[in-house]
């Protein structure tokens, strides 16, 4: 997925949320918090590890889509 989506298309993104939506769309609806959490990493929404970024990112995700 990485490399198909570019950090470019989601660099407009205010808040790592709004970058997995954009996220979620490019790839089909599905996404990896790994592969997620490097391109937030590349566009500077995650100020932590791409690890601390997915996890965080499978909690929210967890919390509200039950």
């Amino acid at each position: 997925m990485h490399a198909v989506i570019g950090p470019s298309q989601i660099i407009h993104c205010k808040t790592q949320r709004e970058a997995w939506v954009q996220i979620a769309r490019l790839s089909g609806g599905c996404a990896k918090p790994s592969e997620g959490a490097a391109l937030m990493i590349d566009v500077e929404l995650g100020k932590t590890t791409r690890r601390e970024v997915a996890s965080s990112t499978s909690i929210w995700i967890t919390n509200n889509y039950r």
